[in-house]
């Protein structure tokens, strides 16, 4: 422990680690002009894409990165006291700086990438999708490398990433290939048409050669929800299900039903009924029934 902070006692620690963080920040700064150089030579058409880390991602990694070393330097750094009322500071905004950034990196999500697969083989491209909250969007790319090329964009309602569930079709002409996806989660999981126009073009990599036997993991139908009950349009239709609905209530009670003069309640001249509920200290729900009587027909 020092006046400066705590730092490492011995001077030689605190040098190697400072030449440490000086390197990582180095490094960091050459990842973070590399992909600005690339980007500013395309004309921003050309970025970087290793795995699902983009440039824009690596980007913002490189400076968390060269933000925690910079605050790493500025904390163990030795100067006199008179320095210490620039320093603390400095260190104080670093710290900041580099925490907010780190915080915001960690809570966005990351992106999906997926190639995409005509007939089960490869076509050199890749679509890399977000979704956050209700909004998804996605980019094609033609892959060289670890360098891509944005051909196309695309989108999915709800959060949706059709590419990435697989609800997608790609036809194969020979010289194009056509596409066809689902903005909207699909719970049948059927396959996605291709009778209408494609949703986009794209020019076929006829001078590779690409790996088949790919799967686009497109998931299996879901059970359909159980559809609403049909409306009740006939009088006598209505009257049976008050009476299948009453005598559920009473068969759920606990003990034998009367009303108000003792009697048992009978569920079969009702013709009415409405059923106001309250739960009570007691854990039971207690129903208030209050009914109208069938006319006796002659």
């Amino acid at each position: 422990m020092s006046g400066n902070g705590v730092v490492p006692r011995s001077p030689r620690v605190r040098r190697r680690i400072l030449l440490l963080a000086g390197a990582v920040l180095t490094l960091a700064l050459v990842v973070i002009v590399t992909l600005f150089v690339i980007s500013a030579t395309s004309d921003r058409e050309v970025s970087v894409l290793i795995g699902t880390f983009g440039s824009a991602r690596m980007a913002s990694l490189a400076v968390i990165v060269a933000l925690a070393c910079l605050t790493l330097g500025l904390c163990l750094v030795p100067v006199t006291r008179p320095w210490l009322v620039l320093l603390v500071p400095a260190r104080l905004a670093a710290i900041v700086a580099s925490s907010v950034a780190a915080f915001g990196w960690l809570i966005t999500p990351s992106p999906t990438v997926v190639p995409l697969v005509s007939a089960g083989c490869e076509t050199g491209y890749v679509v890399k999708e977000m979704a956050l909250l209700h909004v998804a969007s996605g980019t094609v790319y033609r892959t060289d490398g670890i360098l891509v090329t944005a051909v196309e964009w695309v989108s999915g309602d709800d959060g949706y990433t059709p590419f990435d569930d697989g609800a997608y079709a790609v036809v194969d002409d020979g010289e194009t290939l056509r596409v066809w996806y689902n903005v909207r989660f699909d719970r049948s999981g059927a396959p996605v048409p291709t009778d209408g126009a494609p949703d986009f073009t794209l020019p076929k990599l006829n001078d590779r050669t690409f790996a088949c036997g790919i799967s686009t993991h497109a998931r299996t139908p879901q059970p359909q929800p159980p559809s609403p009950t049909a409306p009740l349009h006939d009088v006598r239709d209505m009257q049976s299900s008050i009476r299948e609905m009453v005598g559920v209530s009473l068969a759920a009670a606990v003990g034998p039903v009367r009303d108000g003069d003792g009697n048992p309640i009978d569920s079969l001249p009702i013709e009415r009924m409405a059923i106001r509920d309250s739960t009570s200290i007691d854990g039971l729900i207690h129903m208030k029934i209050t009914s109208r009587c069938e006319v006796a027909q002659p």
